[in-house]
């Protein structure tokens, strides 16, 4: 999906060497997302990303030798992340960014990546500018490969924590007093509420007066594409039958992070409704097969699953109509590239 998007910035653009990072103002994302808002940032063709997803990355994902796993400290994970990291750093290299900091990409798209942090048991902000648009306060000299992996991987069980003894994170408390700690300790980026970031988004761009006037002279487009999800509405009479062990099951999986996918969507969608100015493409799909969306072992039919969806998704209609729309804008501003 998001190679299509970028030939559609091309064609309007009339530049076929440009990528989507040269047409953004602001990526963002956790997990995969990270990867992905990271390294199109950083100057990563989408078509790279694509081969990627389906090639060498996924490879680390086939089925597992659980005995040879067992071998491993249950704190490092299953999949060996430093491998993936190698390959995302060998990625980043082909576009001579396997060194950049987060403060080297300050005139760039804003780039936000949350990861979840287990000292606040709160989700942390990788960011590339400050609201203000100044150069980031914090981590600015922090490596981009590091933000990445503090929220791509580290989840629990799969790869591990992450240690980061000199990343510097406010702490708020309940009270809105806040206090600056040092040496953090990361499992994941979709563990918070923050596991889908739309409407993280569009609050950084109503923060920032985009599109606010009353003219349509100035638009605000925000892309959201999901990886799939397994929470349709349950039938009535099977949800009264429910054990309770299935409910404290589904509240350890993290109920609260699937609502919250649902409530930013609207979230986006009340902002959408109130200012013409602001549209949101949301693309997303739901798997037949429920009981594998939150495996992470990749088999050939699972792989099949993905590019099959990604596929529906792009012939859709609401796909198609995107496309067309970016191909037919007047111009494309920059507001969030210094």
């Amino acid at each position: 999906m998001l190679a299509k998007i970028e030939e559609a910035f091309q064609e309007r653009n009339g530049a076929s060497q440009s990528t989507i990072g040269d047409f953004l103002s602001i990526a963002s994302g956790t997990s995969t997302g990270a990867i992905i808002s990271g390294t199109v940032a950083a100057g990563v063709p989408a078509a790279r990303l694509k081969d990627f997803y389906v090639g060498e990355g996924a490879e680390f994902f086939r089925p597992i030798n659980f005995r040879r796993c067992w071998r491993r400290p249950l704190s490092r994970g299953f999949v060996k992340g430093d491998a993936i990291r190698k390959i995302i750093t060998g990625v980043l290299d082909e576009v001579g960014a396997a060194e950049t900091t987060l403060a080297d990409l300050y005139r760039g798209p804003l780039v936000i990546i949350p990861a979840f942090e287990l000292r606040s048991q709160r989700t942390h902000y990788f960011r590339t500018r400050a609201l203000d648009d100044s150069k980031p306060r914090l981590n600015g000299d922090y490596p981009l490969i590091d933000a990445i992996t503090a929220s791509a991987l580290s989840a629990p069980l799969i790869f591990g924590e992450v240690e980061a003894p000199n990343v510097q994170w406010i702490y708020t408390h309940p009270d809105g007093s806040r206090e600056l700690h040092k040496g953090a300790v990361f499992n994941d980026g979709g563990q918070g509420y923050h596991n889908c970031t739309v409407e993280l988004v569009a609050n950084e761009a109503l923060a920032r007066g985009w599109a606010r006037g009353k003219t349509s002279d100035e638009q605000v487009l925000i892309i959201s594409l999901g990886t799939g999800n397994d929470f349709p509405a349950r039938d009535y009479q099977k949800t009264l039958d429910l054990l309770n062990t299935r409910q404290i099951f589904d509240f350890k999986r993290g109920q609260a992070r699937n609502e919250s996918v649902a409530s930013q969507i609207a979230a986006v969608q009340e902002i959408c409704a109130t200012n013409p100015n602001y549209h949101l493409a949301r693309f997303d799909w739901q798997t037949d097969n429920s009981s594998n969306i939150d495996s992470f072992v990749i088999t050939d039919n699972r792989l099949k699953e993905y590019v099959n969806a990604a596929e529906t998704i792009i012939s859709g209609e609401p796909f198609r109509t995107l496309l067309s729309n970016i191909r037919a804008l007047e111009r494309i501003n920059h507001p969030g590239s210094l």
